[in-house]
């Protein structure tokens, strides 16, 4: 396609099953199989068609043969249009290799079970609601890097999303006995993490390392109990925000959620990050969208570590409210645990390595530490945020 076309109206690839009447009146279904390799996709998708049954992406999988082994590797998508891979339907597909650049909309999207998505880069994935003439402010669709939260069984390993003017991963992260969530990479996003409403009990996130997200590193905002490990946060606007929601209070009902951090080190501002950088340096992308996907800031510019656990009767009014704003009354049981955590560099500008959240007035639930390091932290007490 002419990259100097600005129709936004490329062309697409679309593998999908189809039936047609044969010779003998009969209706014949043909289920296919997808095998790409080492494909370039250049100025392709298709502006505004994004619904599933009509996937006008770079490249869209739909409905293949769960059986056979379809897969996109090692291939390249040098600007879309509309969401760079979809993979829809499609069972057990590999997703592996490829790279990703300017993609308007998702990276790579999947609501199919199995998907593989492994040692694939995503650079500088645009939001929808951002690019669209006029621009749309009310767009709240939360487009990532590797979208993947309407299922719950996709494999991400080795990713890298580097540039995302919304989240680097959309996701329920995987079960606790599961183990295909691992070195997964999400750098100067607006959100690195976003869990929404995931559908398992616990949601544990293995492995991540994020690091100078605008907001935050993680938004939690789900049902499901939370697990942390073996992961590195590092000069983000806020690291970890957890709110878990339900049972409501009125229910008189008592559930065992918790959020549970482990040998995790949450690191704050580099040395050579200026107090006020937060407040000068607004990011042009989200004053789009209201105020729904910004992080709270301490003082004149300060960065936070985490708030401990909001354990909520029910969901805050994101997007049209701060996510961290609480619109219900406390639940009655909820416990926060840290084991070998750290916390390093929050010692200047405001910044806080562990607070509550003062809206939050109701209830504060229980929280043990066992194991912890401090290194350049304010140890004494401020306000809350």
């Amino acid at each position: 396609m002419d990259p100097s076309d600005t129709s936004l109206y490329g062309g697409r690839v679309l593998v999908s099953d189809y039936s047609q009447i044969n010779d003998e009146g009969e209706r014949e279904e043909y289920v296919p199989v997808a095998q790409i390799m080492g494909v370039q996709f250049k100025n392709c998708g298709q502006r505004g068609y994004r619904d599933y049954w009509d996937p006008r992406y770079a490249l869209a999988i739909q409905n293949t043969k769960p059986t056979e082994s379809s897969y996109v590797k090692s291939c390249s998508v040098d600007v879309s249009h509309n969401h760079a891979i979809g993979i829809l339907g499609s069972h057990n597909v590999e997703v592996s290799g490829n790279v990703i650049y300017h993609s308007r909309g998702s990276g790579v999207l999947t609501n199919s079970e199995n998907t593989k998505i492994e040692g694939n880069t995503v650079i500088y994935m645009r939001s929808y609601g951002n690019w669209e003439t006029p621009v749309e402010n009310d767009n709240y669709k939360m487009d990532a890097c590797f979208e993947t939260y309407e299922t719950k069984t996709a494999s991400l390993k080795d990713n890298r999303c580097a540039g995302s003017e919304r989240a680097g991963f959309s996701t329920q992260g995987e079960e606790l006995s599961s183990n295909f969530w691992e070195n997964n990479v999400a750098h100067s996003c607006l959100w690195g993490i976003f869990v929404r409403k995931a559908k398992i009990e616990v949601t544990k996130l293995n492995n991540v390392i994020l690091w100078q997200n605008y907001d935050f590193g993680v938004v939690h905002w789900s049902g499901s109990s939370l697990v942390i490990q073996n992961s590195v946060f590092a000069d983000n606007g806020f690291s970890v925000f957890a709110m878990i929601a339900g049972p409501h209070p009125l229910s008189h009902s008592l559930t065992n959620k918790y959020v549970e951090y482990k040998n995790t080190l949450i690191y704050g501002r580099n040395a050579n990050s200026a107090c006020d950088e937060r407040m000068k340096n607004k990011n042009p992308t989200a004053t789009l969208t209201g105020i729904g996907y910004h992080s709270p800031v301490p003082g004149k510019g300060g960065y936070i570590g985490i708030y401990l656990s909001n354990f909520m009767g029910g969901f805050s009014g994101w997007p049209n409210k701060p996510i961290q704003n609480p619109m219900t009354y406390s639940a009655i049981t909820g416990l926060t645990t840290m084991s070998g955590v750290t916390f390093a560099n929050f010692d200047r500008c405001d910044d806080v390595a562990i607070s509550d959240l003062r809206a939050n007035g109701d209830c504060f639930h229980p929280v043990k530490l066992s194991g912890m390091k401090y290194s350049g932290v304010d140890m004494r007490p401020t306000s809350s945020t």
